[in-house]
């Protein structure tokens, strides 16, 4: 399904396994208690999954009063290269702001636009279709991202070699 868009829930299954990719041994997630989130996911597996991606700091969920994090919600590409960023570089990384921006359509001043711009710069993306480089280079944050543009991104962020 490699239009699918990912949800909230599979991308944090996704990072993990990225990050634990080099384990001596398979990675399985520790079980937090008690729960951060008072919506846990309907895949059940999924639950040790997104409560590590918290514990990590890779995320601060969607909603506060209760703290939510919005499992089965899809991930748009702003989202995505926030989580991708801050699975790169530590859950503390703040991406410094580029001028001129070089994407048309990322709101400014908006609190992604620092993180697309980097992603930018970081050799990650180059934009998405329908866009002209130097002329009207667009990002399209809002559009959701599919399970075959997390795929192809999370290589590009991780570098994995490729397989024999």
């Amino acid at each position: 399904c490699p239009d699918q868009v990912v949800t909230r829930g599979q991308m944090a299954v996704f990072l993990l396994r990225a990050l634990h990719v080099d384990d001596a041994e398979l990675y399985v997630p520790a079980d937090v208690e008690p729960d951060p989130f008072a919506d846990p996911p309907k895949a059940a597996f999924m639950e040790p999954w997104i409560e590590q991606f918290y514990a990590e700091g890779y995320t601060t969920g969607c909603a506060v009063n209760p703290l939510r994090y919005c499992p089965e919600k899809g991930i748009t590409r702003g989202e995505m290269a926030i989580f991708l960023l801050r699975a790169k570089h530590g859950a503390s990384y703040v991406p410094p702001d580029v001028e001129p921006d070089p994407f048309v359509d990322p709101p400014r001043n908006a609190f992604m636009e620092p993180w697309i711009e980097q992603f930018y710069v970081q050799g990650y993306t180059t934009g998405c279709s329908g866009s002209v480089p130097g002329v009207d280079l667009k990002y399209c944050p809002g559009r959701g991202a599919g399970r075959a543009e997390m795929a192809t991104f999370i290589d590009r962020v991780f570098e994995f070699p490729p397989l024999p």
